[in-house]
């Protein structure tokens, strides 16, 4: 195992723990940022689609395993989110900066297929109509995390967040 990998599966752990205790503090209408799908687009563009996979179950898992929802649920949606955002890695683009734009609306891409699939696993509600399904559940919370996402580039310098 490559030893940044390896760092990469440690540094993991403590934003699992922000992701459940320090953002729901910044709820905006029961939505909430989603930092594990900005940490995994972030390793999958940085690595390539098999490592981030592998990374996104993993964190999927850890995030079942902690937080007592159903297990599988976002270990399969941060995978296969992970898998289709894979195909926008190249190694001659994996040097841009986060700063871009690129960054945000993949963010957004990659935070809606994977707020559309936990949601499709996880609801348990047949009431459901699509515009909820589509704008409160996953479009709302994506856009979020984008704006997240775009918040948190502006604080750290470009060095930092090559990808």
């Amino acid at each position: 195992m490559n030893r940044e990998y390896f760092i990469h599966y440690l540094i993991m752990i403590p934003i699992i723990i922000v992701q459940i205790y320090i953002l729901p503090l910044i709820e905006v209408a029961s939505v909430a940022p989603d930092l594990l799908a900005i940490y995994v687009l972030y390793t999958v563009l940085r690595f390539g689609q098999i490592p981030g996979m592998f990374f996104g179950a993993y964190t999927g898992f850890v995030m079942d395993l902690v937080s007592f929802q159903l297990l599988g649920g976002a270990m399969f949606s941060l995978t296969l989110s992970a898998f289709i955002l894979g195909y926008f890695y190249s190694e001659i683009r994996s040097e841009s900066f986060v700063k871009s734009g690129r960054f945000i609306y993949l963010t957004v891409f990659f935070a809606f297929i994977n707020n559309l699939t936990y949601t499709l696993l996880t609801a348990y509600e047949v009431n459901f109509t699509v515009a909820d399904l589509t704008l409160t559940l996953t479009l709302l919370p994506a856009v979020y995390t984008a704006v997240f996402t775009s918040v948190i580039s502006v604080f750290f310098p470009k060095r930092y967040l090559t990808i």
